[in-house]
């Protein structure tokens, strides 16, 4: 039976069907990823976008409104170069069906895919041939080629996926990287599948029932390690988000992004948009698009860190804590630390703790807030998107997490590890830089090569041995939250009450002393500090954290130095997570000993 025109059931189960398709070659497609970055996810960005249409687009009474259902889906689900460019396809296509067309027949289905591709090539910043873009330039071509001729949607396509299979195979001349590798371009085999698939459903209709379609499984990056042969050139952070706005502004947006990083993908329609850039300061990125919409969705991959994961381990045990743990960014350089993000969530944007928000722009615009901020811990997904690369390319993973009390993190955590039996996640009972602390000393246990169980008690051991005291300056920001009342928290502020916190043996925080002044608070914060080392216990080492404090902490750490005979490791701002709801002013110390 031929099949001259396609109504909007017919092109929403056919695209169903072309999405399936990508999912089920997903694997393959990430083992032949050596364009534009090595690092082997293609498969995964064209499938997260794949499946996202699957679970998320219904199908419409028109045509038009049918492809905006599925633009909308693809963008909740777009990531990475291929997903982003994948999902930007789908958005094109909606924005130029016309809402009085209830079919299309093979010259309008042409046009159609001719206007798309072009609307895709102007979305990449520096578009390059020989890519997925140069297959959804085919496509139209051929199908236009194809309208003159066979007007036939069945009979058609089976010689334009002939054709786009030869435009595939010759990707392989066109890029140097992908002639060296000897390999066609993914992201161009991945849209190849798509319109296979496609096109196998017209030829012979089937039905897709949701339920049947597999579920996509969180990044995996095995059999990859030959596409990770470098580290990241051009910006350490794969960056992306979603931006909502009744009336967006992507002129702006895009000049914004060229502004901070390379590999820029827009997928976009009149209200909303998914952006993809690698850039070296995410939190910059984040800052600067912040007036343009509402922000959600925030994923920021560390490019460097996955190389590591993949070419250039250090030791066989990975180390993972979440970014509560207040450290120097060289330390967690030196050390291969993994580190998974908590959500902050600041006047309706959702960003990522020290990667969508920098602590320096925090404390400053803190007070500026019409709402009080909020965190939350990292959801299911990200938490098995982190843990399973590790899981497969380490022989051990240990993860140390906030204090049990302070967050559902540890829970969560332990939850998403049990499917991993190399995966070990202790509850740190500490935060901030008491956290970082026992970081340090599960770094020298792993770099003794010992087994895994030597490290975790070594680990366990040391949790009692160190403490921390944090005075907080401006209780504004506990007023705000509610965990302090009102009325109680005025009287305290105009008092200049400075109330001393620390946490106890199960990481519940708990006041162990006040003063009238500042100056009082820290003298008895160091009283309690030195308080072991009366008991004639040895001090190994101590750091000290502030909230936008770095003034009174140099101060601090010159007293620190006079009473410990020691200088402190290091002197860090506090995590976003702890300023949320210690304020800005908050300055501590945290303290090991030997």
């Amino acid at each position: 039976m031929k099949i001259a025109k396609l109504n909007a059931e017919q092109l929403y189960s056919a695209m169903l069907a072309g999405c399936h398709a990508v999912i089920r070659e997903r694997e393959y497609l990430n083992t032949i990823n050596v364009f534009p970055v090595q690092d082997g996810d293609t498969g995964d960005n064209m499938a997260a976008t794949a499946h996202a249409v699957i679970h998320n687009a219904t199908l419409k009474n028109s045509i038009k409104d049918t492809l905006q259902s599925v633009a909308y889906a693809s963008m909740t689900g777009a990531r990475g170069n291929s997903g982003m460019i994948f999902s930007q396809f789908f958005n094109a296509l909606a924005d130029f069906a016309k809402h009085e067309e209830e079919t299309l027949s093979m010259q309008s289905f042409g046009e159609l895919l001719n206007k798309a591709a072009k609307r895709v090539r102007t979305a990449i910043l520096n578009p390059i041939d020989g890519t997925m873009l140069t297959i959804m330039e085919y496509w139209s071509t051929y199908t236009d080629e194809a309208a003159e001729q066979i007007p036939c949607f069945k009979s058609a396509l089976q010689n334009i996926t002939d054709k786009l299979h030869d435009a595939v195979a010759q990707t392989t001349q066109a890029i140097a990287a992908l002639k060296a590798a000897n390999v066609v371009d993914a992201g161009a085999l991945g849209f190849f599948h798509f319109v296979s698939g496609f096109s196998r459903y017209i030829a012979d209709p089937q039905s897709l029932p949701k339920q049947d379609i597999e579920k996509l499984k969180p990044i995996s990056h095995t059999d990859l390690d030959f596409c990770a042969n470098e580290p990241p050139k051009d910006g350490r952070y794969c960056t992306e988000a979603m931006l909502t706005h009744d009336s967006l502004n992507q002129p702006l947006l895009m000049e914004i992004l060229q502004q901070y990083g390379s590999s820029i993908v827009v997928s976009a329609n009149a209200a909303q948009c998914r952006f993809h850039l690698h850039t070296d300061k995410p939190w910059e990125v984040f800052n600067a698009i912040m007036p343009l919409g509402k922000i959600s969705a925030p994923k920021v991959d560390d490019m460097l860190r996955q190389y590591e994961t993949l070419s250039l381990k250090k030791h066989d045990i990975a180390l993972v804590t979440d970014s509560n743990a207040d450290l120097p960014n060289a330390y967690f350089d030196e050390n291969q630390i993994h580190i998974l993000p908590l959500n902050v969530h600041i006047e309706g944007n959702d960003l990522l703790d020290k990667y969508s928000i920098h602590p320096g722009q925090f404390y400053k615009q803190l007070n500026s807030y019409t709402s009080n901020p909020k965190t939350s811990a990292p959801s299911t997904l990200a938490m098995e998107q982190k843990l399973r690369p590790l899981a497969e390319k380490y022989a051990e993973v240990i993860v140390l997490t906030i204090a049990k009390p302070l967050s559902s993190t540890h829970d969560s955590l332990k939850h998403v590890a049990a499917k991993f039996p190399n995966v070990h996640v202790l509850d740190s009972k500490l935060c901030s830089g008491a956290q970082g602390l026992l970081i340090m000393e599960a770094v020298e246990a792993i770099k003794l090569n010992k087994p895994v169980e030597f490290v975790l008690t070594q680990i366990k051991n040391f949790i009692p041995k160190i403490q921390l005291y944090f005075i907080i300056n401006d209780m504004s920001a506990l007023i705000r939250s509610g965990r302090m009342n009102k009325i109680i928290g005025k009287m305290a502020q105009l008092s200049g009450l400075k109330p001393i916190f620390s946490l106890n043996t199960e990481g519940k925080t708990h006041l162990v002393g006040q003063a009238f002044n500042e100056t009082a608070a820290l003298n008895k914060m160091l009283q309690l500090a030195k308080e072991p080392i009366k008991n004639g216990a040895k001090l190994k080492s101590y750091c000290l954290m502030h909230a936008d404090y770095p003034q009174a902490a140099k101060t601090l750490a010159e007293q620190t130095t006079a009473l410990f005979n020691i200088p402190p490791l290091y002197i860090e701002s506090a995590a976003v997570t702890i300023g949320s709801h210690a304020g800005a002013g908050c300055i501590g110390i945290a303290t090991c000993i030997a």
